[in-house]
This record gives structure tokens, C-alpha cells and sequence, in this order.
């Protein structure tokens, strides 16, 4: 073999492995998932305005029991965070809930349309929640880019922002999500998504001494699970209470745009098992985040405290925070908030626990 292609192969072989260096660098450090647990967060951007090394613009996904996977807000290349992504699927994303028009929160949103409809990974129908504004903004964009979208395939549910209280935008045999106007420098919106009650669990061992054998019957005592009294087909009357544990309570979680006041959503909002609200500026600048609604880390958690939520989840941190501020930022937010508190990261993944149910009595 000639001396010159010798040198040919070993450069290339040597390009190879610089090449691959390269492409490990250029990958972000995705934590592996944990074990779902039927309503799990993950975190495609969490930066406020413009995106950051570390951190994409605002963009989450919720990933629900059923496999369907709901997206909250869309900014600029969240396509490409899904893409990095251990946990979020193109494919599995069927609702889109945009909380309002800034542009950090809705530039990924084209591009993003674009391919859940007419590429590679088309879903039968995606349903798009969002300001009036939406639906003329997406259209123009479409338009002056010369895309033709699918009518049938995207279906579009525009909030009318006179509306003062909140109201029900999704209602299936699984989960109720209310929207609810909340204060910011234009009308922005919040989503409380609520699990419905589940079935309890059957006491085998007290329907066995009780004559009651595993079999067709059980289905009629499942499907009997929200009766007090529970009637078998030959007559026979059961106390549910006596052979199935209580249903198990739904859980609650609130979703909330950019605010500096979300009282308006707080009657829905009680008692939720978590809260994602903003922190875009430090305590040190309250004056000015109120100014440009917007909130602090102490304006979140004395909200969280208000709800009586179980966890609080801090997300749309200003690029001029760094990892010291956000901890101060932190120590701060526990002084009125006493539960769980969380600081979001871009591919950070939080899970939303399951209720307890009762035990048979």
C-alpha cells in the first residue's frame, strides 16, 4: 500500500475520533429518567427571554398515565430540546396549551406545528389552546412561509380574554384542565390540570370469606366503585366501604404563565399537589418585576403557601441569574413557603406523587 494512502487512512481514522469528541461535547448532560409515576414534568426551557447556555426559552412537557403527552408553552427551538430529550415524544404530544404571546414563549411554535402535522411523525389531531391572537399569528406565519397545514388536523380553542373567572377548556374520562386569566403586562393565562377520582382496590381475601369467588363478579363491583351500596346480579347488596379501599383523590397541578399577580386562579388552585410559577427576577428587584409583571422567588412561594400546595416548582429565571442568586433566591422563598421546593432545569424532570387512597375499613 502506498505511503500517501497510509497517511490517508490514519487521518481519517484520526478525524473520526475528534468527530465523535466533538459531538459528546456538543450534547447536553440529560439525567436518565426515573420510574414514571403517572404525571411527570419534564422541562424543555426554563430561561425568561432569550435562551442561555445552560438554559432554553420556556417550553415543559406534562406526561400523563393515559401516554398522552401535553405541551405547555413553545419557545424558540423547543423542537430541538425535544429532540435531546430522554422522556418527551414528538409523537405522543396531542394538546398544546400556550399561556401567551410573548415571543419566548411561542417562536418554537411554527416549526414545531409544522412537523406534528405534515412530517414525519404526524399525530391523527393535535388541539391547540391559546389567546384569540393565536390562531392569526400561527396563520400568517404559515402563510408568508408558503406551508400548508393539514385544517382537519390542528384544532383550535382560542381563550377570550374578557373572560374574569375560569372556566373548563378540557373535560375527559381521565383529567378536567380549567384556564383562568392572570395578571400580566398582556393577557396571559394559567391551567390547572386535574386528575379525576380513580377506582379503589378490591379486599379479595374479605370477598373470599364472604363466599365470593375472583371471576366475572368483580367486574361488577368495579364498575359499581363510586356507589355506596354495591348490587350483584343475583341481588346480593355489598357495603363498598367493607370490600374496597376509597377511591383515590386525583392530583392537582397548576400551570402558570408570566404573572405578578395570580390571584384570579387561586379558588381553583387549592389544595394542589404542586404549582409551577415564574421567578424571572431577584428579590433585590421586586419594585421593577412587579413593574413588568412578572414575579420573585418570595412572590411565588407566599402564593404556594396560599394554595396550601404541596410542592413549588421555580421556573423562567432571567438570563442575569446565576447559580449563587438562584440558591439566595431560594433561601429566601423557604422563609414563607414551608413545603417542597424545587428549582427547574432544562431537561429536569419533576414528578407529581400519587395520592394515598384509603385502606378497606
Amino acid at each position: 500500500m502506498p505511503n500517501w494512502l497510509k497517511s490517508c487512512i490514519k487521518l481519517t481514522t484520526k478525524e473520526k475520533r475528534v468527530s465523535k469528541k466533538c459531538t459528546r461535547h456538543l450534547q447536553p448532560d440529560i439525567p436518565r429518567a426515573p420510574p414514571f409515576k403517572g404525571m411527570d414534568i419534564t422541562f424543555l426551557g426554563t430561561s425568561s427571554g432569550s435562551p442561555t447556555h445552560k438554559r432554553n426559552v420556556s417550553s415543559l412537557v406534562l406526561h400523563l398515565v393515559t401516554g398522552e403527552q401535553w405541551m405547555f408553552d413553545a419557545g424558540e427551538a423547543t423542537q430541538v430540546q425535544i429532540r435531546h430529550c430522554r422522556t418527551a415524544s414528538m409523537g405522543r404530544i396531542n394538546r398544546i396549551f400556550i399561556t401567551h404571546m410573548h415571543g419566548d414563549h411561542i417562536w418554537g411554535l411554527p416549526g414545531l406545528l409544522s412537523s406534528l402535522l405534515i412530517g414525519i411523525e404526524e399525530c391523527n389531531q393535535l388541539h391547540l389552546y391559546g389567546p384569540s391572537s393565536l390562531d392569526e399569528w400561527i396563520k400568517s406565519t404559515i402563510r408568508m412561509s408558503r406551508t400548508i397545514l393539514p385544517r382537519n388536523k390542528l384544532v383550535f380553542h382560542p381563550l377570550d380574554a374578557r373572560q374574569k373567572g375560569h372556566f373548563v377548556i378540557v373535560d375527559d374520562d381521565n383529567y378536567t384542565v380549567h384556564a383562568c386569566p392572570i395578571k400580566h403586562t398582556i393577557p396571559c393565562w394559567g391551567y390547572v390540570v386535574e386528575e379525576k377520582k380513580t377506582k379503589g382496590n378490591i379486599d379479595a381475601a374479605k370477598l373470599t370469606l364472604m363466599g365470593i369467588a375472583p371471576g366475572p363478579i368483580y367486574k361488577q363491583i368495579k364498575d359499581q366503585w363510586d356507589q355506596d351500596l354495591i348490587v350483584l346480579s343475583d341481588g346480593i347488596v355489598l357495603d363498598r366501604k367493607s370490600i374496597m379501599s376509597e377511591p383515590k383523590e386525583g392530583r392537582k397541578l397548576v400551570i402558570l404563565g408570566d404573572t405578578c399577580d395570580p390571584s384570579n386562579i387561586q379558588e381553583i388552585s387549592m389544595d394542589a399537589n404542586a404549582i409551577v410559577h415564574e421567578c424571572t427576577l431577584p428579590e433585590s428587584m421586586a419594585h421593577l418585576s412587579r413593574q413588568r409583571g412578572h414575579s420573585t422567588a418570595t412572590m411565588a412561594a407566599k402564593f404556594a403557601s396560599k394554595i396550601r400546595a404541596k410542592s413549588l416548582v421555580l421556573n423562567h429565571f432571567s438570563p442575569r441569574f446565576c447559580d449563587d442568586t438562584l440558591r439566595k433566591e431560594l433561601d429566601l422563598a423557604s422563609r414563607h413557603y414551608k413545603g417542597n421546593i424545587i428549582l427547574a432545569s432544562d431537561f429536569g424532570i419533576f414528578q407529581v406523587a400519587p395520592n394515598k387512597s384509603k385502606s378497606v375499613g
